[in-house]
C-alpha cells in the first residue's frame, strides 16, 4: 500500500502541493506563529465540522467565494475539492488562495490530504489488476509489439502535424468556408407576354411607333382590351377613346413601349422585341463564396462573405417572367468580387441569439424557414422552396434581429430590415424596410410549424430600377401592382407598403418521406402617386415531397407543386389574369462529402399569371462544391 501512494503522489499535479498548503482548518488563525501544533490541528479539526454545513450546497472550488475560474489554480482546487475533498477553507466562505501560509498550515492541509487519498486507495484496491493479469499484458505487448511500434510512429507523425498545421494555421479565431457552384441550365417555351397580352397583340405593339393617330388609337385599343387603361390615370384617361386622344396629344406611347420591354427582361429596350421570342439555348455560369466565420467567445459568429459570379436570373435572357428563375442566383452577375454579407451574431443567455447585420442578410438568414422546408430550402426552383411572399419580402442589407427559445417546443424569431441605412437623406427607419415575426412551434420530433407577420416599406420610383419586390417569385405585374405612367410615358411605381402572413409546416411520415406546405397571404397599399390608397391582394401555396436518403446517405428526391405569387386583385389597375403553377421534380445526391451533383426539371403553367402564355420548361443540372 506505501508503494501504491508514493507512485499516486510522485505523479499526482504539481499544483497538489501548492494548494495543500491553504486546505483544512490549517487557517484558523494564519498570523499567530506562537500556536504550538497541537493548537493548530486543534482549530482544523473544529472548523471541518464547522465550515462543511455551510458550504455543503456547493461543489468544487466554486465553494469559495474569493476563487474564480480565472484563477491560475482553480482547476488544481477544484480537483481536489471534488475528488479528495479534503480542502475546507474558511468559515466565512473564503479561501484566501493569496496570503502565505505557515510550516503548521502545510502539514495540516498534507495531512488532511493523504489521509483521503489513503482512503480511496484501500477502498478501490479490491480492483487492482493481479499479478497473472500483468504477465498476461506483458505476453500480448510482445506479441503486438511490431504493432505497437507502428502505432507510436503514426501517433509521433499526428503530433508533429498537428504541431505544423498551428504553427501555420490561418487563424486561431477565424475559419475559412467556401462554396462554389456551376450551373448548367435552358429554358424551353415562348417569351411569357405580360398583363393579359397575346401573341397577336404582341406583335402589334412591335409595329408601334406611335407617331400617328392611328398608331395611338391602336395601342389605346390594345390596352383597353388588356385593362390597363388605369395606367393613364394621371393623364385624365377613362377609356380607350380618351387613351387614343391622349397618346396622340402627347406623343408618350413610345417611351411607354420602351420601358414596358425594359421590365419585361427583354435583351435590350427597344419596343421592337415585343415580336421577338426568346432562342432556345443553353447557359452555363458560377458563383463563389468564401465565408470568413470568425468566432470569438466560441459561440459567437462573424461572418465575412466575399462573392463572385456571372449566374444571371433566366428572367433576364428573355423568357419575359421572374417566376422561371431558379433558387441561388442572383441580379449582380459581373465576375467582380463583391462583400456580399457581413453578419454578427451572439448570445445573450441561454436561449436568446442576437443578430447585428451591415450588409447583405436575408430575412431567412435570422427568420427560420428550414424547419419547415427542410428538403425544398436549398432545391432547384425559387419558386417552390419556401413562402416567397413572406421571406423573399423586401429585406435588405441591414439588420437587427434575435432568435428567442422560450421551451422546447417554442420559440421566436423577429428582426427588422433596413434596405439602404447608409444612406444620409433616409437612414434606418425612413427608407424601405421589413420587419418580420416569426413563432416556431415543435409540436413533436415529426411536426414542426411556423406562423409568420411582417410589415414591409418600398419607396417608389421608376419601375425600370426595380425598386419594389413584393415576393421574389411574382408575376412581373406581381412584384410592383401599383403601377402608372406619370406625363413623360415613363412608368412608375408608387411607394408601397404592405402585410405579409405566412403559415407552413413539415410532417415527417416516416424515416424516408418528409411532406412539406406552406401558405402565404401578402396585402399591398399604394401609399404614393396617383394610386395612393389603392389595396392590391397576393396569395400562394406549395407543397413538396421530400425522400431523404433513398439511394444513398444524404441524397434527396424531391417532388413539388404550388401556386406561385397570384395578384387577385389590384385597385385601379390592371391584376393577373389567372394563376401561374409551378411543378418540381429534382434529385441531389453527394459525390463525396465536398461535392453534390442535382440534375432536375421545372415548369411553370401560365407564367406572369397570363394563360395566353405558353408553359415554360426548366432543366437544370447543379454540381456544388464545398471546403
Amino acid at each position: 500500500m506505501s508503494k501504491i501512494l508514493r507512485k499516486a503522489l510522485f505523479t499526482a499535479p504539481a499544483t497538489l502541493i501548492a494548494v495543500l498548503a491553504v486546505s483544512g482548518d490549517a487557517f484558523a488563525n494564519p498570523t499567530d506563529s506562537s500556536l504550538s501544533s497541537s493548537d493548530v490541528l486543534q482549530q482544523v479539526n473544529s472548523y471541518s465540522v464547522e465550515g462543511a454545513a455551510g458550504q455543503a450546497q456547493f461543489t468544487g472550488a466554486s465553494k469559495f467565494s474569493d476563487v474564480s475560474p480565472g484563477d491560475w489554480a482553480f482547476q488544481a482546487l477544484d480537483d481536489l475539492v471534488r475528488r479528495y475533498d479534503c480542502l475546507k477553507g474558511y468559515p466565512n466562505g473564503t479561501y484566501r488562495g493569496d496570503r502565505a501560509l505557515t510550516r503548521y498550515e502545510f502539514a495540516a492541509g498534507l495531512n488532511a490530504c493523504l489521509q483521503q487519498v489513503e482512503r480511496l486507495l484501500a477502498e478501490t484496491s479490491a480492483d487492482f489488476v493481479t499479478r497473472d493479469e500483468l504477465e498476461t499484458l506483458r505476453r500480448l505487448m510482445q506479441e503486438f509489439e511490431v504493432e505497437l511500434t507502428a502505432l507510436g510512429t503514426r501517433v509521433d507523425n499526428l503530433e508533429g502535424r498537428v504541431s505544423f498545421l498551428e504553427d501555420h494555421q490561418f487563424s486561431t479565431t477565424t475559419k475559412l468556408v467556401g462554396e462554389v457552384i456551376f450551373n448548367l441550365d435552358t429554358a424551353i417555351g415562348d417569351r411569357a407576354k405580360i398583363f393579359g397580352f397575346n401573341g397577336a397583340e404582341y406583335f402589334d405593339l412591335g409595329l408601334l411607333d406611335n407617331q400617328t393617330v392611328a398608331d395611338s388609337a391602336s395601342l389605346a385599343n390594345t390596352l383597353d382590351q388588356n385593362r390597363t387603361i388605369g395606367l393613364f390615370e394621371e393623364g385624365g384617361t377613362v377609356d380607350s377613346v380618351t387613351l387614343g386622344e391622349y397618346l396622340a396629344a402627347t406623343g408618350v406611347g413610345a417611351t411607354f413601349l420602351n420601358d414596358l420591354d425594359t421590365i419585361h427582361a427583354a435583351s435590350n429596350t427597344t419596343a421592337t422585341n415585343f415580336r421577338t421570342d426568346r432562342n432556345n439555348s443553353v447557359a452555363f455560369g458560377y458563383r463563389a463564396r468564401l465565408n470568413f466565420d470568425t468566432s470569438f467567445t466560441g459561440r459567437d459568429r462573424l461572418r465575412t462573405r466575399l462573392q463572385a459570379r456571372n449566374l444571371r436570373n433566366i428572367s433576364q435572357f428573355g423568357t419575359g417572367s421572374p417566376q422561371n428563375d431558379p433558387n441561388k442566383y442572383g441580379f449582380t452577375a459581373d465576375n467582380d468580387v463583391r462583400l456580399a454579407k457581413l453578419w454578427y451574431r451572439f448570445p445573450a443567455g441561454e436561449n436568446v441569439m442576437l443578430h447585428v447585420a451591415a450588409s447583405g442578410v436575408n430575412i431567412d438568414d435570422i427568420v427560420d424557414s428550414g424547419s419547415t422546408s427542410p428538403y425544398a430550402i436549398d432545391g432547384l426552383p425559387l419558386g417552390l422552396a419556401y413562402n416567397n411572399l413572406f421571406y423573399e419580402a423586401p429585406d435588405g442589407g441591414a439588420a437587427l434581429g434575435a432568435n428567442i427559445k422560450l421551451n422546447e417546443s417554442f420559440g421566436i424569431d423577429l428582426a427588422y430590415f433596413s434596405n439602404n441605412p447608409n444612406d444620409a437623406g433616409t437612414g434606418i427607419f425612413n427608407g424601405g424596410y421589413s420587419a418580420p415575426i416569426q413563432l416556431n412551434l415543435a409540436l413533436n420530433e415529426d411536426f414542426k410549424l411556423a406562423l409568420g407577420y411582417a410589415h414591409s416599406f418600398s419607396p417608389g420610383g421608376a419601375r425600370t430600377d426595380n425598386n419594389i419586390t413584393l415576393g421574389g417569385a411574382t408575376s412581373v405585374l406581381g412584384k410592383s401592382p401599383f403601377l402608372y405612367v406619370n406625363s413623360s410615358g415613363n412608368i412608375r411605381e408608387s411607394a408601397t407598403s404592405a402585410n405579409h402572413w405566412n403559415v407552413s409546416g413539415s410532417f415527417d411520415l416516416s424515416d424516408s418521406i418528409n411532406l412539406s406546405a406552406f401558405v402565404g397571404y401578402t396585402q399591398a397599399i399604394a401609399e404614393s402617386g396617383v394610386r395612393r390608397g389603392d389595396v392590391a391582394d397576393l396569395w400562394t401555396w406549395g407543397a413538396n415531397l421530400g425522400f431523404p436518403d433513398l439511394l444513398k446517405e444524404d441524397d434527396v428526391l424531391v417532388l413539388g407543386f404550388g401556386q406561385l405569387p397570384y395578384l387577385t386583385r389590384a385597385e385601379n389597375g390592371p391584376n393577373d389574369r389567372g394563376a401561374a403553377y409551378m411543378a418540381n421534380f429534382e434529385y441531389r445526391f453527394p459525390v463525396s462529402d465536398n461535392i453534390e451533383i442535382a440534375p432536375g426539371v421545372y415548369a411553370v403553367f401560365n407564367p406572369n399569371g397570363n394563360p395566353n402564355n405558353d408553359t415554360t420548361f426548366v432543366g437544370m443540372l447543379r454540381t456544388t462544391f464545398s471546403f
